[in-house]
C-alpha cells in the first residue's frame, strides 16, 4: 500500500495491533503535516489494505507491489504497442527488455535476503517508466503526432516505420 510505504520512508515506523494501525514518528526534526496528513488520511480510508500491506510476508509484500503496478500499466497498455516499439525504437524496447530483467533480478534477490523491498520498488518504477516511453510514443503515433523520444529520436528517424503508420519530418 503507497501510503504506508510513504510514511514508513518519511520516517514512520507503523506497525499493527490487532486491528489498530499505530505510526509513531522516528525520523529527524518534526514532520511536514502537508505531506504526513493526506498520507494518514488516505491509511484510515483504505485501513483494511494497510492491515492487508502490514501483516503480508516478504513474498506477498513484492507481489502486492508487482501487481499494483501491473494493474497501472494494464489500464494504459494498448495492442500493437510492443511491436511497435520493437521495430520502431529498438533502443527503447530494449531498455524495457533490460528494466524487465532487473525487475526479475531483484525480485529474487530480495526473496533470498539479498535485497530489500524498496530495491524492488525502484526496479519497478524503472520497467514502468520505460513501458510509460513506449506508451507515450504509441499513443501520439496513433493520433497522428510526430514522435520524439529524448535521445532515441535521431536514430529512429532514420529508420522506416512498419506499415508506413506515420512518417518523420524533419
Amino acid at each position: 500500500m503507497r501510503p504506508v510505504r510513504e510514511l514508513e520512508a518519511l520516517g514512520y515506523a507503523i506497525t499493527l495491533e490487532g486491528e489498530n494501525i499505530h505510526l509513531v514518528y522516528k525520523g529527524e526534526g518534526e514532520p511536514d503535516s502537508e505531506k504526513i496528513l493526506p498520507l494518514i488520511e488516505a491509511v484510515k480510508r483504505d485501513k483494511d489494505e494497510a492491515i492487508k500491506w502490514l501483516k503480508a510476508s516478504l513474498e506477498e509484500r513484492l507481489d502486492l507491489l508487482y501487481l499494483e503496478v501491473v494493474d497501472e500499466v494494464g489500464k494504459w497498455y494498448l495492442p500493437g504497442m510492443n511491436m511497435y516499439t520493437e521495430g520502431c525504437y529498438p533502443e527503447l524496447h530494449q531498455k524495457i527488455r533490460e528494466a524487465e530483467r532487473r525487475r526479475d533480478a531483484v525480485w529474487f534477490m530480495a526473496l533470498w535476503g539479498q535485497g530489500t523491498v524498496d530495491d524492488f520498488q525502484r526496479a519497478l518504477v524503472e520497467w514502468r517508466e520505460s513501458l510509460f516511453m513506449a506508451f507515450d510514443a504509441y499513443s501520439r503515433m496513433l493520433e497522428g503526432e510526430q514522435v520524439e523520444l529524448p535521445a532515441l529520436q535521431e536514430e529512429s528517424a532514420e529508420r522506416q516505420i512498419p506499415f508506413k503508420l506515420f512518417e518523420v519530418i524533419e
